[in-house]
């Protein structure tokens, strides 16, 4: 697809920022939603806390406009496993705010031997891949129903939602092996 003929790159020195926000799910409003994995997907307040860790702004565009930057996106580590929905939206000092990102988190303790059913010593034989497979077989029934409910087009964010949950998979990995 080709850009809109008004679009340009950033500039060097544009600070780049995101920012968490609100947002309507069933006519609740909150900056963070929860599901517990079991069908059917129903997202209602998390008990937990969203946020951008790292600095805002997340940085400044370098010559030819370049920008490279990966914030991690967090849920309270005391959260519930489950899956998690937050959105932001990113702002460049004299544009209009981007339009907003819906972001699908996956806790890594979602996946678990009573979860698929199994016994321990059977989860205990499995690989990481095999627990992130478990783990995006109740992520993505998570992204439709954002797909099919919050995104007014879902084609154009769908790798947003992939590039995000992949992030905080690996982020939940990181915290996991911290807490070893």
């Amino acid at each position: 697809t080709a850009y809109p003929a008004s679009a340009a790159p950033l500039q060097p020195g544009d600070e780049i920022r995101l920012q968490e926000r609100d947002f309507s799910v069933g006519g609740m409003v909150e900056d963070l939603f929860f599901w517990n994995g079991i069908d059917p997907v129903t997202f209602a307040p998390a008990a937990a806390d969203f946020r951008i860790d790292g600095t805002n702004p997340l940085g400044t565009a370098g010559p030819g406009g370049a920008f490279h930057d990966h914030p991690f996106l967090a849920v309270d580590s005391d959260a519930l496993p489950g899956i998690y929905l937050a959105s932001v939206f990113g702002t460049v000092d004299g544009f209009n705010p981007s339009d907003p990102v819906y972001l699908v988190m996956g806790t890594e303790d979602l996946i678990t031997a009573d979860f698929l059913g199994i016994t321990q010593e059977e989860f205990d034989l499995l690989t990481e891949e095999d627990i992130e497979e478990a783990l995006d077989a109740v992520i993505d029934p998570a992204m439709d129903w954002v797909e099919t409910n919050l995104v007014p087009e879902p084609g154009s964010v769908s790798l947003a939602l992939l590039a995000c949950c992949g992030a905080i998979f690996v982020d939940c990995k990181r915290r996991r092996q911290h807490n070893r």
